[in-house]
């Protein structure tokens, strides 16, 4: 059931738009490459889309394409290094918690997603998040809030504070 990255390549050569179906299929692919390639159509090539996939849909695979760049760092043409996706995540939950259309629970589930990489990964994961997630989100004070519970969380309390100290030091004062 797996996708070749050739034909996702033909769409894009043929500047044809992309069915639902097939968008979807592609979504679902366990191969980094694949997965990687759609987030760039969703990021750069949005205009090829047919149809937008639901909201769940869309939210869900860049939860997961996310995740597994962060986790994975995969070297290859079309996914994110481990630090780009970092940032990447950044821009995206900055974008995800501006749009009022979207549901709250979608918030939370990046932050809880967010919290288990950095639970769960070894040191390099661990600074990936701090340095390229959360010190981009901790800029914003409003945003900061929603991460008030890690305060409260032994293993991520320090990343919290990390991030906390690099951004009240940008800010030239403490927070």
């Amino acid at each position: 059931m797996d996708v070749d990255i050739k034909e996702i390549l033909e769409y894009v050569e043929r500047n044809s738009k992309i069915p639902l179906r097939v968008l979807e299929k592609w979504m679902k692919s366990d191969n980094i490459e694949v997965i990687g390639a759609v987030y760039r159509i969703f990021d750069q090539l949005n205009n090829l889309i047919e149809i937008t996939p639901d909201l769940e849909t869309t939210i869900l695979f860049y939860i997961n394409y996310f995740r597994r760049c962060i986790i994975e760092n995969p070297v290859g043409e079309y996914p994110e290094s481990r630090y780009i996706a970092a940032i990447s995540l950044a821009r995206f939950y900055k974008a995800i918690r501006r749009d009022k259309g979207v549901p709250a629970i979608y918030v939370k589930l990046i932050i809880e997603m967010i919290a288990t990489i950095y639970k769960s990964g070894d040191k390099d994961v661990r600074q990936a998040i701090v340095n390229g997630t959360l010190e981009h989100l901790f800029e914003d004070d409003i945003i900061l809030s929603d991460f008030v519970d890690w305060k409260h969380d032994e293993e991520l309390l320090a990343a919290y504070n990390e991030a906390l100290e690099w951004t009240s030091g940008n800010a030239g004062g403490v927070r």
